[in-house]
């Protein structure tokens, strides 16, 4: 198991809710017991509540990211402030009719903590809400990969990672070529949805099959016509978030990763492999990850560099909702026993796009190593 990790990557989303109080009292706000962080609607879903518990006089707003308030057409609250104690706040929302997913925050504050609600709605119907709906639900053999891969239509972006390499995506709706210092890559979509098939430039050649939700059930890399590495990808019972990553080499398992959820944000991840075996714990900022960051390699310890360019095309699951801000990480091989520790420092633009990443790693008694990573986010339309 290496024991610094150079590579980026990671996909699609959206987030959920954090409070800020302390694991040890009480918090000055807090959801209900049972209140979801996260909350998927369908396009004829207009109205919902929220549920939680304040201990003072609290204040709400909707935004797109945890930094301010924006006024969003399609969501409003009903009320946007109250007094102490149990408190359920509604909200309406216009019925979707963009045909696109679409996502806002809304943020909650007691005080000096608050908590963040991601409400998405979707562009498709309840099937089982009983309406007389004429407007029939949009049918699309690429439809469930277009809504994991939304974001890229109206975010492009370059990504130099920790080894130095450079990848740009192009998209309209759906990624169709990757470039960067190690090739291209074109995709193939005519088998959609149940699989895709990427082909490198260097000569590799990738076959994605997809599971229902159109995520990455199982991956094959081939060189010269031979499997050279597979990858098998499990989700939880949402079939939204990643909770294991299985690597195959010479037809065997290699490395097996379990990925343990909090709500929204990864809160262990536990790697074995041949004579050892690495646990991982990750804290985090409370920044909202509205870029959809998750760096496999470089902050989870998940061996999936191959894979590496495919995290934004949207078929690894939602990424966390806060950006990760440390992580210790604990690595028994062969009887011997390491430890680390790692932090992640975060530059940002104008339009809150995180554009460089520092990553310090500390092995005990072995000293320090820092890197950097940088981003730059453009408009596509």
């Amino acid at each position: 198991m290496k024991k610094f990790l150079y590579y980026l990557l990671v996909m699609v989303a959206i987030c959920g809710v954090t409070s800020c109080s302390s694991d040890d009292e009480p918090g000055k706000i807090e959801l209900s017991k049972g209140q979801s962080s996260a909350l998927t609607l369908y396009a004829n879903n207009t109205s919902g509540e929220i549920r939680f518990n304040a201990a003072a006089s609290w204040s709400a707003w909707i935004s797109t990211t945890s930094r301010a308030p924006e006024e969003i057409s399609w969501l409003t609250l009903n009320i946007t402030h109250g007094s102490a104690g149990e408190v359920t706040l509604s909200f309406t929302l216009e019925r979707n009719t963009t045909g696109i997913s679409r996502t806002a925050y809304i943020i909650i504050v007691c005080e000096d903590e608050k908590i963040e609600i991601k409400i998405t709605q979707r562009p498709e119907d309840d099937p089982d809400d009983g309406s007389d709906d004429d407007e029939p639900v949009r049918v699309d053999p690429l439809y469930g990969l277009m809504q994991n891969m939304y974001f890229l239509s109206h975010s492009g972006f370059r990504i130099s990672d920790l080894g130095g390499n450079l990848y740009t995506y192009d998209s309209k709706g759906l990624v169709t070529h990757i470039s960067g210092n190690r090739g291209a890559c074109t995709f193939d979509y005519s088998d959609a949805p149940n699989s895709i098939v990427a082909q490198s430039s260097l000569g590799q050649r990738y076959v994605i099959s997809l599971n229902v939700a159109c995520l990455a059930s199982h991956i094959d890399v081939y060189y010269n016509n031979v499997v050279e590495s597979s990858y098998d990808f499990e989700y939880d019972n949402s079939k939204r978030f990643l909770t294991k990553v299985i690597q195959y080499k010479n037809g065997r398992v290699y490395e097996t990763s379990e990925l343990t959820w909090d709500g929204s944000d990864i809160s262990e991840v536990r790697t074995t492999y041949s004579g050892g075996v690495t646990t991982l714990i990750p804290a985090y900022s409370d920044i909202v990850n509205s870029q959809l960051l998750m760096l496999f390699d470089t902050q989870l310890w998940i061996d999936i560099d191959e894979l590496e360019c495919f995290y934004y095309c949207g078929i690894f699951g939602y990424p966390t909702c806060h950006l990760i801000s440390s992580t210790t990480a604990t690595e028994v091989e062969d009887g011997e026993t390491y430890r680390f520790s790692s932090t992640f420092n975060y530059t940002f633009d104008s339009n809150d796009c995180p554009i460089k990443i520092v990553y310090s790693e500390t092995e005990q008694g072995e000293g320090t190593s820092t890197t950097s990573m940088d981003f730059a986010w453009s408009r596509l339309f």
